[in-house]
């Protein structure tokens, strides 16, 4: 091969290399929230629109999703990137009805907004919403007991405590 043909090829590839990987940075949208410290982070592949009425997620013991949420935290997150981020950024998972995850978003302090790649929070993302939570354990409460309610959010720190090995 000639010296310019291998030239082509390198640019060609070099090229094909960065429009992958600014691909990466195109799936989140970050609005610094009007407190100034933090960003709200919502995903531009999926809009949610919640469909009926929006109540607030009720459980007897917050056991099961503290060891379903920090498992896949940890299996996405290193521990470098764990001890980088602010105690208070977290999860805003929307649950519905059917237990389903249709949505959810992410809240982080300034300090390490980059400190979670475009691609963490899209495998949290994708992760989260495979889960299907057991709605005999959840209640989607409201202000009127004899109302239905759809969906509800739950608001899930990214740093989770150790979880105990016994829910007494």
């Amino acid at each position: 091969m000639s010296i310019n043909k291998t030239i082509v090829v390198i640019t060609i590839s070099s090229l094909l290399s960065i429009t992958v990987n600014s691909q990466d940075t195109n799936r989140f949208d970050y609005k610094l929230l009007k407190s100034g410290r933090a960003y709200s982070v919502t995903p531009v592949f999926d809009q949610f629109k919640g469909e009926g009425k929006k109540g607030y997620a009720s459980w007897p013991n917050d056991y099961c999703f503290n060891n379903l949420f920090n498992n896949i935290i940890k299996e996405v997150l290193s521990k470098e990137k764990l001890d980088s981020l602010h105690p208070r950024s977290f999860a805003v998972i929307t649950v519905n009805s059917k237990g389903e995850i249709p949505y959810c978003h992410f809240v982080i302090y300034d300090k390490e907004k980059n400190a979670i790649s475009e691609r963490d929070l899209y495998n949290l993302y994708i992760r989260f919403k495979q889960i299907k939570l057991d709605m005999s354990k959840v209640k989607i409460l409201g202000y009127y007991a004899e109302e239905s309610y759809d969906y509800a959010d739950i608001m899930l720190p990214l740093i989770l405590k150790n979880c105990k090995e016994d829910s007494k």
